[in-house]
């Protein structure tokens, strides 16, 4: 009764509302107001309402007619229940599958993944379940025709996201990814520059001085095309280059420094070590144009003024020499490797009071000079005085003390060589030649002057032209190929043509003026024999044989007085008798006293036959010839002489 009480006024009041006006809204008064006569789309809304009216009235007929009202309420109140009770389920599904997504190892990204990403964007969500109340998003497949989904129950609108949308989110994954790939890409660059190309440049360096060190030449060259691919800087290649310095390994020594040269042009200390090692080479035109090149760099260099000096002193151009030593110590008057040149010239310049004050200063300033050094520096003092048995002495026991003291070695075959030991001459210079770090010219021309003396002609010309092939500027070489055509072959015109060749390399040294005077002599150009043998007679012994030769000139140039003299100053020394005899017989019968010339010839013979010699031969022919020819002078005058 109460339910049939409660509808019958829910039906008055609806009937109430419908008589009545329906409330305008403020949009459409004001429209209103605007406009006095309504508008044809003004009435069709007022229709519109009418047959929403009518279909509201048929709805609540059909009501009326069907079961009770709480009938139906409870009905919509179990369906909204089962329906909640459906969400909550799919809630609680949902969170398993987060938990299990969230527990489980995230999978790498391959650009399967990145394909299917994309695929994903392109596609429309479709298979989504609208929710009630919300927008649903369709993206078009194609965009020129814009497809609006029709409504279904529970949904309000239906929200197009136009295609720019969906591209502003690929921009934005698409960014995310490439910084993300950018990022990693740096990182991995910065930490092969600063982690790992640092330390294979030390391993592959470390494995370079190692294998320079040990002399492993062949793993050297390989280490060091690793290294340079991975950074080498002057310094690193000037500190090779001392290893190899110290290993006696000449040629990659100078291979390291030149490398420190190509990094750095400017680099005085690479260009110096070239022009040292140069100089140890002979290449002295090479030497002093490095020497040159650093001072211009760095004009107060002293390393590279007394390299200099050295490169003067080698080409024999003393004065230059001097005055860059002098260039030297007066910056620096203890720099050792001045002083040491500086002694070195002193000694060739046969000042060896000086020569010997340079040591004494040398032995203060280098408190810690090994004895076989001081020995050596001794032993060159007297080698270049000519008092070769004292040399020897000090040069002996400088080889034995330091047997690596190549110097010692060198200095040492030369005394031998002077004091005509030539075989002990050889065997130690064949000794020098293994230790010295880099066999000079020098040591290879002294064995061939060994082997010369020897006897061994064609293994000295070999020798000879081996040091012609590596420097045929070396002027000692044709000095002793001059000996050899003069002495040995005799050749002479040919042993002028290389003396020559020395002379126009500004080297003469003794056996260059003999050698040449003896050539001259044997041409019986005695006047020109006289001039190459003048600088020799300032330093030359009174008894020395030689001076038979000058005596036999000035014979043939008619001053027998000054060859008297020369041969009364031998006989008075001691000297070969027989010849003295002989040429005074000479000189006496060009003079035309014939009985004082027989008179010499008689003693000449007498003395080499009471002595058992055998140069009895010239003045017995000489004193037949006189007895037979009765002082006929058309005789030839090198064969009177006695040489």
């Amino acid at each position: 009764m109460a339910e049939k009480d409660a509808y019958e006024k829910a039906l008055e009041d609806l009937m109430a509302g419908l008589s009545e006006p329906a409330p305008k809204k403020a949009e459409e008064e004001e429209k209103e107001k605007k406009s006095a006569a309504p508008s044809a789309s003004s009435r069709d809304a007022v229709g519109e309402k009418m047959s929403q009216v009518d279909e509201m009235a048929a709805d609540l007929e059909q009501l009326l007619s069907s079961a009770s009202l709480t009938e139906h309420v409870e009905a919509a109140k179990a369906e909204e229940e089962a329906k909640l009770a459906e969400e909550k389920m799919e809630m609680e599904d949902m969170e398993t599958a987060l938990a299990s997504a969230l527990a489980a190892p995230a999978e790498p990204v391959t650009a399967a993944t990145f394909d299917e990403i994309e695929e994903a964007w392109e596609e429309p969500e479709t298979q989504v379940a609208p929710v009630p109340g919300e927008p649903i998003a369709v993206a078009p497949a194609d965009i020129t025709t814009l497809y609006q989904a029709p409504a279904k129950p529970g949904v309000e609108e239906v929200v197009v996201v136009e295609p720019e949308k969906l591209s502003e989110k690929r921009k934005r994954f698409y960014a995310k990814t490439s910084l993300g790939i950018a990022a990693a890409a740096l990182l991995s660059f910065l930490f092969f520059t600063y982690l790992i190309q640092p330390s294979l440049r030390a391993y592959y360096y470390h494995l370079l001085v190692s294998a320079v060190k040990e002399k492993r030449y062949a793993d050297a060259d390989q280490h060091l095309l690793k290294s340079e691919t991975f950074g080498m800087t002057k310094e690193k290649f000037m500190k090779l280059s001392d290893i190899a310095l110290e290993n006696k390994d000449i040629p990659h020594s100078l291979g390291f420094a030149r490398k420190a040269f190509e990094i750095a042009p400017v680099y005085v200390h690479a260009l110096n070590r070239i022009a040292r090692i140069y100089i140890l080479q002979g290449r002295i035109d090479e030497a002093e144009n490095n020497a040159k090149n650093t001072l211009v760099i760095d004009p107060d260099n002293l390393e590279a003024l007394t390299l200099l000096a050295t490169a003067y002193y080698k080409k024999q151009d003393i004065p230059k020499a001097q005055r860059r030593i002098a260039d030297v110590l007066a910056r620096d008057r203890n720099y050792v490797p001045a002083l040491e040149l500086s002694r070195d010239i002193y000694i060739d310049l046969k000042n060896y009071s000086q020569a010997l004050t340079l040591q004494h200063q040398l032995t203060e300033v280098k408190k810690d000079i090994p004895e076989a050094q001081k020995l050596l520096d001794l032993g060159k003092i007297y080698y270049s005085d000519e008092k070769f048995s004292a040399a020897e002495g000090y040069l002996k026991q400088a080889f034995e003390k330091d047997p690596t003291l190549w110097e010692a070695g060198y200095f040492l075959a030369k005394s031998q060589i002077g004091l005509g030991k030539y075989y002990l001459a050889g065997e130690q210079i064949t000794r020098t030649l293994k230790e010295a770090p880099s066999p000079t010219l020098d040591m290879y021309h002294l064995r061939a002057v060994s082997n010369y003396e020897l006897g061994n002609i064609r293994t000295a010309i070999e020798e000879l032209q081996r040091i012609r092939v590596i420097n045929p500027k070396y002027a000692p070489l044709y000095v002793l190929m001059g000996k050899i055509f003069v002495h040995t072959y005799g050749e002479y015109e040919a042993g002028l043509k290389y003396l020559e060749q020395a002379r126009t390399l500004k080297f003469e040294d003794k056996d260059f003026f003999r050698t040449l005077g003896e050539a001259y002599f044997r041409l019986r150009r005695h006047r020109e024999a006289l001039e190459a043998w003048k600088p020799l007679l300032a330093n030359i012994a009174p008894t020395d044989p030689f001076l038979f030769r000058v005596s036999a000139c000035l014979i043939h140039l008619k001053q027998m007085e000054l060859a008297e003299t020369i041969l009364l100053n031998m006989q008075s020394k001691g000297s070969r008798a027989t010849a003295i005899q002989n040429n005074r017989g000479v000189i006496y019968e060009l003079l035309g006293n014939r009985d004082q010339a027989l008179r010499f010839y008689f003693k000449a013979t007498q003395i080499a036959v009471t002595q058992g010699r055998k140069d009895s031969a010239v003045p017995k022919k000489n004193f037949d010839r006189l007895i037979s020819k009765q002082g006929d002078l058309d005789v030839d005058l090198s064969v009177m002489l006695q040489p």
